[in-house]
């Protein structure tokens, strides 16, 4: 026989479970969880929910909507509770304690990795994780097969092969994929660049770059490859070498399938359907889709030629046009190859 938890704050009992509460209302809506009732249906999709306020965080999923954002960062989110976890990554704190002394200060990040010591403020956080330890990746791109260990992370990714770039810049209109990229983008803007580099005097927005900048000087290349052991000075650079090994063509043009290993062959391969035609002479307005097709062009106003022949006096404005010239030595030396470009 249950036992009623009624009270005289609480005197409306469920006779299911005895679940009490304050108001009748309340009690309504929670007897559809032993029924399973889902009245509020998704017009978009087939999702189905037992409140009305579950269909209203679900429908953030089709519009995008962020209406909770962090006040430390910016950040937005679709819910309330995934905001209250993000901003313990700011406080260190845990899950507000239950504790009867409200005074008591809640012990910061309790849930330790076994593996590195790295202390998390919640579960959830240490679980996602441990994944990097163990490998899994459970979030699978439909359309290349590359698997990651957070679904925040296929999310992001997928916007490789849809285009998507939903941070703009209010300035001057550069659109980004992540919104960490549109925050360093901004700094452009401010003119701040507190970061300075003790050997050369250059001076940068961000510590990050200063950090990748340094490594020219130092010669620094901490990323290498397990295949070929070549190694390089930036973590970027290094992806983009093992898709040599792999064959890896992650960025999918959307008009006609043409895949390719970099973000930057795609965004200048689409322009070849748009038309689109960002770079323009300053002198004669001609217009091209890539910048170094204006970096070429621009040698005609400048008469600048950058290439010359280490077997001859000979110089040129392109790359091309050297390689045609020393074809003219190589028919009379058979050991050309020691003058190799």
């Amino acid at each position: 026989m249950q036992v009623s938890n009624a009270t005289e704050e609480e005197p409306f009992t469920c006779p299911i479970c005895s679940s009490a509460f304050s108001e009748k209302s309340m009690l309504k809506i929670h007897k559809r969880i032993h029924k399973d009732e889902k009245r509020f249906k998704c017009d978009l999709c087939s999702s189905a929910y037992s409140r009305n306020s579950h269909l209203i965080n679900h429908m953030r999923s089709h519009t995008g909507e962020r209406p909770f954002t962090c006040e430390v960062c910016n950040t937005s989110f679709a819910l309330s509770a995934v905001l209250k976890r993000h901003v313990r990554i700011h406080t260190g704190e845990k899950t507000v304690s239950k504790a009867k002394n409200p005074t008591q200060l809640p012990r910061p990040k309790p849930f330790k990795c076994e593996i590195c010591d790295r202390c998390f403020a919640d579960k959830y956080n240490l679980k996602v994780h441990a994944k990097i330890h163990s490998g899994e990746k459970d979030y699978v791109c439909e359309i290349c097969q590359t698997a990651f260990s957070q679904n925040s992370h296929l999310k992001k990714h997928r916007r490789i092969h849809s285009g998507e770039r939903p941070y703009i810049c209010e300035e001057c209109g550069s659109a980004y994929v992540q919104s960490s990229n549109l925050k360093r983008h901004m700094l452009v803007h401010s003119g701040e660049k507190q970061f300075t580099c003790d050997v050369c005097g250059n001076a940068f927005a961000l510590k990050f770059d200063l950090k990748t900048h340094m490594r020219m000087h130092t010669g620094e290349r901490p990323f290498t490859c397990e295949m070929c052991g070549a190694s390089f000075a930036q973590n970027s650079h290094l992806t983009k070498h093992i898709r040599r090994h792999t064959g890896e063509r992650p960025y999918v043009c959307g008009f006609c399938g043409a895949a390719f290993a970099v973000s930057s062959s795609l965004t200048n391969h689409t322009r070849i359907h748009t038309g689109e035609r960002p770079f323009q002479c300053d002198v004669c307005a001609a217009a091209f889709a890539e910048m170094s097709s204006l970096k070429k062009h621009s040698r005609v106003h400048s008469g600048e030629k950058p290439y010359s022949c280490s077997v001859c006096t000979f110089v040129c404005a392109h790359r091309s046009s050297l390689k045609k010239h020393m074809r003219t030595h190589m028919r009379d030396k058979p050991s050309f190859m020691e003058y190799a470009i």
